[in-house]
């Protein structure tokens, strides 16, 4: 279920020469020629946003301790968001977020980019109606990583479907933002490559369901099965997120759908931490379907009838 420490290594070791003031690009490039990782394409650079952030912090206690809050500033937002929702309904869906979230505030995710990425996404999903939070976290979690970007893909989905115009169109707007950072990125990581920098293989391995299921290990309540338990588990959870009606978890479900569907072709085994971008949401929509079902079960006085 875990990254390969190297590449956590990669990471910090970038972030502790930003903190020292080089530049991002030529440490992030001098680092990567040192681990032996390709540098083209482009994308083989992550972009410079967290390892920026991080290195104005000094050390890795601060740096972890404003992960584990920005965890837990999600979690309470989610319980704002949650609070016309029963009791018991809410404290269980807070529960299968925290389950998600355990993962991502661990110290060994701390330069994981994903792990920071979800955080935000999850700060997004919890202030949904809220149209400027909503939208400018999630474009701190593309700026991140590039995949949160089937995240505002989701919203536009649900907000399509929902004849939501607005935020459709904002939508639009922040991926052509997105798409202007990512080419500007491109330049400048494209600036310090030299002609004898190896290029990647490529990411389509076509996993499969196997690359999937290894992704979603990364929840408490994965993270020990295998085989045919992680199966029932991951279906389980899978058609309980489907089957919710809040618009927050709707948005979730297509988020999970499609990033789950991306790693069916996307992802070699050692990327199996991609997880951490839709695993913390995986089971949230358990109590939400619970509650469904006890809605239209036939009570006692209805069978005594």
């Amino acid at each position: 279920m875990s990254a390969k420490t190297d590449d956590r290594i990669l990471y910090q070791n970038i972030v502790e020469r930003v903190e020292a003031g080089e530049g991002y690009y030529d440490a992030a490039a001098d680092e990567l020629r040192k681990g032996g990782y390709p540098l083209k394409p482009t994308p083989a650079f992550r972009p410079p946003t967290l390892a920026v952030a991080l290195g104005l912090l000094p050390g890795t206690l601060p740096r972890l301790g404003v992960l584990i809050l920005l965890c837990l500033g999600a979690v309470f937002a989610w319980m704002r968001t949650l609070k016309d929702a029963p009791a018991w309904e809410r404290i269980a869906t807070i529960t299968m977020l925290m389950c998600g979230l355990a993962n991502v505030g661990a110290p060994n995710s701390l330069y994981l980019h994903e792990a920071w990425a979800i955080c935000f996404i999850a700060l997004s999903l919890a202030f949904y109606r809220n149209l400027v939070l909503c939208l400018g976290f999630a474009l701190v979690a593309v700026t991140i990583r590039e995949t949160a970007i089937l995240f505002p893909i989701a919203m536009g989905i649900i907000a399509l479907v929902e004849r939501d115009w607005k935020r459709a169109a904002w939508l639009v707007v922040l991926g052509l933002f997105s798409a202007a950072l990512w080419f500007v990125h491109g330049l400048a990581a494209g600036a310090v490559l030299l002609p004898s920098d190896p290029a990647s293989p490529g990411w389509m391995a076509m996993g499969g369901a196997p690359m999937v299921l290894a992704a979603s290990k990364w929840n408490i309540l994965t993270s020990q099965l295998d085989g045919v338990w992680l199966s029932l588990a991951f279906l389980l959870f899978a058609v309980s997120l489907a089957t919710v009606r809040r618009i927050e978890l709707r948005v979730a479900a297509i988020y999970v759908a499609l990033f789950c569907f991306a790693l069916l072709l996307f992802g070699r085994p050692d990327n199996d931490y991609w997880g951490i971008m839709f695993a913390p949401f995986l089971a949230v929509g358990l109590p939400s379907a619970l509650a469904e079902v006890a809605r239209f079960a036939p009570s006692k006085k209805d069978k005594s009838a």
